[in-house]
C-alpha cells in the first residue's frame, strides 16, 4: 500500500546541519477533552449503502498512522478536513527518529496520493529534535517551511476547490507566522481522488532500518471538521456520505494509537507506545 511520506527525506537534510525556510485566521481555542466513552474502532455501514470505495480503491489498515479517518461510500467525494492541535514534545532516543503530525485528503487507500500539511519533528545528529511546519504532495517530497515549538498552538487545513481542481494547504502557527503556510497547488501526479479525509500521526520513517518513531507527550487534535465536494458538513462521526475508521500503528508491536472520538465526534488523543 502506498502511504504518506510527510517528513521523509528532511531527515538526512536536518541531519546534515541544514533546514529550509519557506494564511488563516488565528488558531480557535482549544476546547478541554471530556471522559472519552467507549466506541468501536469503525462506524458500522448504514444500511443499503455501498461499502465504501470499490474494488480498485478498497482502505486498509495503515501501520505508519495512528488517527482516525473519514471514509467517502460510492460516487462521494470529500473537499475539506481541518483540526487544531498543540504541537507535542518530542524526546529523541537517537539520531535519526522522527515523528509527524498532519491533516490531509486522500491517502487511506491503495496507489493514492495524499495532500497534506501539519508538523514534522527529525532527531538531528546530536539527538536533538528538529521541529518544522511541512506541506506535501505524496509521492512528491516534503517541503519544510518554518520552525515551530512544543507548545505552538496549530491550525491546519486541507482545501479542495473543484471548479479550478486547486487544493490548499494552509497551516497557522500561533507562536512564530514565519511558519504559517498558504500553498496553493494542483494535483501533481494524479490519482487525487477525495475519497477520504485523515488527521494523523505518523511514522514517516515507515520502520526503514534503524530509524525509530520519535518519543512524543500524547497529542490532542481538536475541531476535526470535514466536508464534502457537495458542501455537507461532518465531524469524525459516520454518516450517510462517509465512513469513520480508526488506525492504529502497530509493526510487532503497538508504537501509537488514538483515544475514541470526543466532543461531538470533533477531538481525539494519540498516545506514544514504542518506537517500532
Amino acid at each position: 500500500m502506498r502511504t504518506s511520506h510527510l517528513g521523509r527525506g528532511i531527515a538526512a537534510f536536518v541531519l546534515s546541519g541544514g533546514l529550509a525556510l519557506g494564511a488563516v485566521p488565528g488558531a480557535a481555542a482549544t476546547p478541554a477533552l471530556g471522559p472519552a466513552p467507549p466506541g468501536p474502532a469503525a462506524d458500522p455501514l448504514p444500511p443499503g449503502l455501498p461499502s465504501v470505495i470499490g474494488p480498485d480503491f478498497f482502505t486498509t489498515p495503515n501501520a505508519r498512522w495512528a488517527g482516525w479517518a473519514d471514509i467517502a461510500y460510492a460516487h462521494v467525494e470529500l473537499r475539506y478536513v481541518a483540526a487544531n492541535f498543540v504541537v507535542p514534545t518530542v524526546h529523541c532516543a537517537s539520531p535519526g527518529a522522527e515523528a509527524a503530525f498532519w491533516v490531509g485528503l486522500d491517502g487511506d487507500q491503495v496507489d493514492s496520493t495524499v495532500e497534506q500539511v501539519g508538523v514534522d519533528v527529525v532527531c538531528d545528529s546530536h539527538a536533538n529534535p528538529v521541529y518544522s511546519s511541512v506541506w506535501e504532495m505524496y509521492p512528491g517530497g516534503p517541503h519544510s517551511v518554518g520552525s515551530v515549538s512544543p507548545g505552538d498552538d496549530i491550525e491546519a487545513s486541507v482545501y479542495y476547490d473543484n471548479p479550478t481542481g486547486v487544493y490548499t494547504l494552509n497551516l497557522t502557527d500561533s507562536g512564530h507566522p514565519a511558519a504559517d503556510i498558504n500553498h496553493p497547488t494542483g494535483c501533481l501526479f494524479g490519482g487525487c481522488h477525495n475519497l477520504t479525509a485523515e488527521v494523523i500521526a505518523e511514522d514517516p520513517g515507515g520502520g526503514a532500518p534503524k530509524v525509530q518513531l520519535a518519543q512524543f507527550t500524547p497529542v490532542t487534535f481538536t475541531g476535526v471538521a470535514v466536508t464534502s465536494l457537495d458542501g455537507t458538513r461532518g465531524t469524525l462521526e459516520a454518516n450517510s456520505l462517509w465512513n469513520s475508521n480508526e488506525l492504529i500503528m502497530q509493526y510487532q508491536d503497538p508504537m501509537a494509537s488514538p483515544s475514541p472520538r470526543v466532543d461531538g465526534y470533533t477531538a481525539f488523543t494519540v498516545t506514544w507506545a514504542g518506537g517500532g
